[in-house]
């Protein structure tokens, strides 16, 4: 009998493998479903808009949901050619080819002539789902904060409103355009309520552990979880903005 002892492998190594068998496993899942929309396209040319959904439903055991996101991903992912090219001037390789299934979902919430230029920018497939999701929706709030910026200061009397949100301090607004002007009221206005909305919870939580000492460590977790969230929250909205 062998006494040889087995060789115990790291934890770090076993998540690195992990990951990338589910990056591949996803790569894998995309591509299938890419070529699933194309078919599924085909066949929804030769049958009614009323057999439609029974056809999915028996031949394939296929909600129409399910079947209308496969066919999305098809049409953005495996018929178009990119809309956009590198700085070299080179187009972006096909994201079907490097893209999980997962991310190329989510990637679908973004107008198709931005895509390839935000996968490339933020390294998109480092990210986790989750990364990714909470990305695109910085990307998005983004955006649109900037047209109903664009809107409001249409209004001559919106720039008096965001003077008086500064108490008169016009000075930190000055050479700067009004998007600008309005994106910096907006954050300083909602940086000093958070503040203070984090002073006061701190206030409310050290009466809790004066009052219920025993669940000192409880309230302190929960503080600790919070700091956690917002630090997890900044590190990836870095990964948008970098």
């Amino acid at each position: 009998m062998d006494n040889e002892s087995t060789e115990v492998r790291s934890l770090p190594l076993i998540e690195l493998e992990i990951n990338m068998i589910k990056h591949k496993s996803g790569e894998f899942l995309l591509i299938g479903a890419i070529e699933i929309g194309r078919r599924l396209k085909e066949a929804q040319a030769l049958v009614s808009q009323w057999e439609w959904g029974m056809w999915l439903k028996v031949a394939l055991d296929y909600s129409r949901k399910n079947a209308d996101r496969m066919m999305q991903l098809f049409e953005e992912y495996g018929e178009t050619e990119p809309d956009s090219s590198t700085d070299d001037g080179e187009p972006y390789p096909s994201p079907m080819y490097y893209l999980t299934y997962p991310q190329a979902s989510i990637l679908l919430e973004l107008p198709r002539e931005e895509r390839d230029k935000f996968i490339v920018k933020h390294n998109v497939i480092s990210m986790t789902p989750y990364e990714l999701q909470q990305a695109v929706k910085y990307k998005s709030q983004a955006t649109r904060m900037k047209e109903e910026f664009l809107q409001k200061l249409q209004k001559p009397e919106y720039f008096e409103y965001l003077i008086d949100l500064l108490e008169g301090d016009s000075e930190s607004l000055a050479d700067h355009d009004p998007i600008v002007k309005a994106a910096k009221v907006n954050y300083i206005v909602h940086r000093d309520k958070l503040l203070n909305e984090f002073d006061e919870a701190l206030s409310s939580l050290t009466l809790l552990v004066y009052h219920e000492p025993e669940n000192m460590e409880e309230h302190r977790t929960t503080a600790v979880e919070l700091c956690q969230k917002m630090v997890k929250m900044l590190q990836i909205w870095l990964k948008v903005v970098d």
